[in-house]
Order: structure tokens, then sequence, then C-alpha cells
């Protein structure tokens, strides 16, 4: 199992379930996979000892969103012109 702690003072989560704050500054990943966040990510890299660290440069992070297509060009395209289809 590899585990990484990423550090950065504004990483954005878009979740505001939590703390009601969509920032944070590090996220603990585990095999790939984002498993903590903030204070929690650090406590835990912490308490297991066995965590790869790394400083992440820019301005800001945030999630990509990869695909092999562009759904989203489709639906602005779709939002500029009315349906008719069933008139």
């Amino acid at each position: 199992m590899s585990r990484t702690l990423f550090r950065h003072d504004r990483i954005w989560t878009g979740d505001t379930g939590r703390s009601g704050n969509p920032w944070t500054d590090a996220l603990l990943v585990e095999d790939g996979r984002i498993v903590a966040i903030g204070a929690e990510a650090a406590e835990t890299a912490e308490a297991a000892g066995d965590a790869e660290s790394g400083d992440l440069p820019g301005a800001v992070v945030m999630p990509g969103l990869h695909g092999a297509h562009i759904p989203t060009a489709w639906l602005g395209r779709r939002l500029c012109f009315g349906d008719l289809w069933q008139a």
C-alpha cells in the first residue's frame, strides 16, 4: 500500500458537507484514492509513519476532470437552444 500526504495552502475539495468550507490544506492518498483531508489527513499520516510527503506547487490545487470525450460541450450546446422535439 502506498500512502502520500500532499500539502498546499489552497486545496479545493468542493465538499462543504462536514466543515462547511470547501478548502483544505492537506490530502492523504492511499493507492490512488483520497482517504482523508485537512487535519485528519495529517494526523493519520503521522500516526501511520509510513506516508511519503509532498508539497504541491502552484496557486491552487483542485480535482482534475478527465475523460475521453467532452460532455460539457454538449450540455452547453443544449442549454443554448430550446427543445422543440415534442412541439
